[in-house]
């Protein structure tokens, strides 16, 4: 089922990689496709990423030119999405670097000024949010918003105590130890510096270094609980294999897989009626990872291929969720999920990361009582505004559907994604038909406040869909709300991924609904 995070994996790494520069990758033989993509990036952009200075080297002011360039540079339409990242790299690096100085200037007793860089403005017009990458589907229904002529002002630099820059240094040099751990004990490592990082109380330069900490962290506890729910779906394909071996059926073992070279998926030629659901979603993720990098001829195919695969896939998985409701009927008497009622202040349950999570984890966030005491009915949009109500509930963060810049959309392909969340509710609501299910959207801080409260409905609203479309779960049972950026996993103003993301609660005690 989550047998893609071995590429999300890798793709998380590939944000990690810091100081090289995305250009340093190997140029491909064909001379022709290199200068054609060498020609698609602006020269000022290149100039940029040609700059091969080490931050100590500039200025205040050149630092601020670069954070800043680099900054309105990522929004720009038409450029890789890991290109994208690592502008937006380069601009968290210098400005973490400039506030680190101004932090320390004001802290000496004569600070000596800086001299004043003239900073030209770049040439190119750049868009509001967060660009979209070239092979996405249209968003007819987002709005489009221009960059106001002045720049964004600069977020202020945090109140930074000496006891939050010594817990963060201590989770530092602990990083080495983080195998060694059980799951437990990385869940908890991993709330602490979430937590710690949320305060706010430290530098610009250890928040970046949390971060990549954070990074690296979580990709190894993912990784384990993919791994084993990979484990439990191999076991279960054998067992079929057996039982259709046992009647006599003809086994098809398929040709594309985990481990299938991602230069053999893209040369698969079959019809996409000919693959089984889990080979449609793995060409769909190679094709979408490597797609850009063909000549305009091979793009065109691919993506051509793409919408086949996808609307075969569609149709699969509508299919799926008549099954799906005759298991739901099947096992109705035997499910023994419970839906707690009482408040029990010693049984803490806390917020969890899906793909952090084991199953047992998300079953009780989805059917726990309130944290705490909760007197009266509430409306949706008391829940919404009121941080008391909305923290009453433990949530889930669905971090395994990724939202790039500017998406508001799910993909076929990672709508699987939302299997284990969904069984879960599939279960409640087959029990307790009036339990209601709290869809929250969310962004990151780019943006101005009005466009990402309109984005983040947006992917609620996409969320619910494909929750009703593909499982049995009714529409009237799912409500949305929009938090735009109030809630910010990771407190900062640059694009982060964790910040793009839609949470789901339980919400029927906040509304009455039992009553």
């Amino acid at each position: 089922m989550l047998k893609k995070f071995g590429t999300i994996g890798a793709v998380a790494l590939l944000l990690l990689s810091g100081t090289q520069s995305v250009l340093a990758a190997p140029i491909p033989s064909n001379r022709d496709k290199a200068e054609e993509r060498a020609a698609a990036v602006p020269l000022e952009v290149r100039k940029l990423l040609g700059d091969k200075r080490a931050l100590s080297e500039l200025n205040a002011g050149e630092l601020r030119r670069r954070a800043r360039l680099a900054k309105s540079f990522a929004k720009l339409d038409g450029l890789s999405a890991s290109l994208q990242e690592r502008l937006s790299q380069i601009a968290l690096e210098a400005q973490a670097e400039f506030e680190s100085r101004q932090q320390s200037q004001a802290e000496a007793p004569e600070p000596a000024p800086e001299q004043p860089v003239a900073e030209p403005e770049p040439e190119q017009s750049v868009s509001e949010g967060e660009p979209r990458r070239p092979e996405r589907k249209p968003r007819a229904e987002e709005p489009n918003v221009e960059t106001p002529a002045d720049p964004a002002p600069e977020p202020e630099t945090p109140v930074v105590t000496a006891e939050a820059e010594e817990r963060a240094q201590r989770f530092l040099r602990s990083s080495g130890s983080v195998e060694g751990m059980n799951d437990r004990e990385l869940r908890v490592r991993l709330d602490e510096v979430r937590q710690l990082m949320s305060d706010a109380n430290i530098s610009p330069r250890t928040q970046l270094a949390l971060r990549k900490l954070l990074q690296r962290e979580r990709i190894i506890l993912r990784d384990r609980v993919a791994a084993v729910r990979q484990q439990r779906e191999a076991a279960a394909d054998e067992r079929r294999r057996r039982v259709q071996e046992g009647a006599g059926e003809t086994v098809v073992q398929p040709e594309i897989t985990i481990d299938t070279p991602p230069e053999r998926v893209v040369r698969d030629r079959r019809n996409s009626e000919d693959l089984s659901e889990d080979e449609l979603r793995r060409r769909l993720e190679v094709t979408v990872e490597v797609e850009r990098d063909e000549d305009a001829a091979t793009r065109e195919r691919l993506r051509e291929r793409m919408q086949r695969d996808r609307r075969i896939l569609r149709q699969r998985m509508v299919e799926e969720r008549r099954r799906r409701a005759e298991e739901l009927e099947r096992n109705a008497r035997t499910d023994d999920i419970e839906i707690e009622v009482n408040v029990r202040p010693e049984r803490r349950v806390r917020d969890v990361f899906e793909a952090e999570a084991n199953d047992e984890q998300l079953e009780d966030v989805l059917v726990s009582a309130p944290r705490r005491k909760v007197r009266g009915r509430f409306s949706l949009d008391d829940i919404e505004e009121r941080e008391d109500l909305r923290e009453a509930m433990p949530r889930i963060e669905i971090d395994t559907i990724r939202f790039g810049f500017n998406e508001s959309f799910v993909r076929e392909e990672e709508i699987e994604n939302l299997d284990r969340v969904a069984s879960i509710i599939e279960r409640v609501l087959r029990k307790s038909p009036r339990e209601k299910f709290l869809i929250e959207g969310h962004t990151d801080a780019v943006g101005g406040g009005d466009y990402n409260r309109a984005l983040s409905r947006q992917r609620a609203e996409a969320v619910k869909r494909a929750l009703t479309e593909f499982y049995v779960i009714p529409s009237r049972n799912l409500l949305t709300v929009g938090l735009g950026e109030r809630y910010l996993r990771i407190p900062t103003q640059e694009a982060e991924a964790e910040n793009r993301r839609v949470s789901v609660s339980r919400a029927t005690p906040l509304l009455g609904e039992l009553d």
